[in-house]
């Protein structure tokens, strides 16, 4: 039975870019593809958050520079949630320009169709893993 919530599931997401990732690297290689697609996650999502979030500190602060006159009208109280709304609304046109950006680049990079290796790839890759030809017992 499926799921009733709608929560996007990130195992879906993390399995799929590292099969991707570490596609048709050969068998002695593959700690290090795999080295690379981890560290290029955990790269990208801390330089993301930290980013983020200086955008957002930006704008709620240049939002409240631009808005201090007012403050004596409304109070502090009443000039922060707009302030604070200000950050998340710009921090968001961020995150969308850059999915958006992600996107156009992923769509001209990734090739169309499935991933499929050809045999004579699998022959040679097993060929070099044990230093022998590929024999019919080194296939099955």
């Amino acid at each position: 039975m499926p799921p009733t919530d709608k929560r996007p599931r990130i195992g879906m997401v993390i399995s799929t870019s590292a099969s991707t990732g570490t596609f048709g690297v050969a068998p002695q290689d593959a700690g290090i593809a795999s080295a690379t697609v981890t560290v290029s996650q955990q790269l990208g999502a801390s330089i993301g958050t930290s980013l983020l979030n200086t955008i957002f500190a930006s704008a709620v602060t240049s939002y409240l520079t631009l808005h201090v006159a007012s403050a004596r009208l409304i109070g502090r109280q009443g000039l922060l949630g707009p302030a604070l709304a200000h950050g998340y609304d710009t921090a968001f046109w961020w995150i969308a320009g850059i999915f958006a950006g992600g996107a156009i680049v992923g769509g001209l990079l990734f090739r169309r169709g499935p991933l499929y290796r050809k045999d004579s790839q699998v022959q040679q890759d097993a060929g070099v893993m044990t230093g022998t030809e590929a024999g019919p017992a080194l296939l099955a």
